[in-house]
């Protein structure tokens, strides 16, 4: 599997900090990804199924309909 480090980097920091991860992570983690492919540097669009394998193979409690859930949980852990 082919990831970009720094779309690795940004869903680190999502998961384990709740920051904000960028347009294009952030649309992969919401599942949009033909939106997120707009946003996508044209240097990881060849390997693009293996960023939609990797967010699909994250928790779904960080990702999807999840998301703002994640980002309270993560805001009270640092509060």
């Amino acid at each position: 599997m082919t990831v970009d480090e720094s779309i690795i980097s940004a869903v680190e920091n999502w998961i384990n900090h709740g920051l904000d991860p960028g347009s294009c992570t952030r649309l992969l983690l919401e599942g949009k990804y033909e939106e997120a492919l707009s946003h996508a540097h044209p240097l990881i669009k060849p390997h693009w199924h293996d960023h939609i394998a990797f967010i699909q193979s994250l928790p779904e409690q960080c990702r999807g309909e999840n998301m703002e859930e994640w980002k309270k949980l993560k805001r009270e852990e640092y509060n």
